[in-house]
């Protein structure tokens, strides 16, 4: 390394991305409000659905807290992406909502 690792991030490893100092409790990076946030929003949404190999649900394709998937952990690169797949899914819930009354109603 080329000297000191720049203030509020720790020393950078070639393999390990850097993380912000305030961002590490215990030795592991704690989610920020929104992810964590968004992650409660999925596990009511549905239970996360790993391989048993990949920390990763193949129902919404969020990071989960690991390969047997207790919880969702989204990154903040998949913010968006799983926002607005929770729209499209609760589109998609809305409209069946309403076939299913539709055709109850006829």
């Amino acid at each position: 390394m080329d000297g000191p690792a720049p203030s509020g991030a720790r020393a950078s490893h070639p393999d390990v991305p850097s993380v912000p100092v305030d961002e590490v409790v215990g030795g592991s990076a704690v989610p920020a409000e929104g992810e964590t946030h968004t992650g409660e929003l999925l596990d009511q949404d549905h239970a996360p659905e790993t391989n048993g190999r990949m920390a990763v649900c193949r129902r919404c394709g969020s990071r989960t807290d690991g390969p047997q998937g207790a919880r969702h952990l989204p990154s903040d690169r998949q913010l968006t992406r799983i926002q607005e797949w929770l729209v499209a899914e609760s589109q998609r819930v809305h409209i069946e909502r309403a076939r299913v009354a539709r055709r109850s109603g006829s």
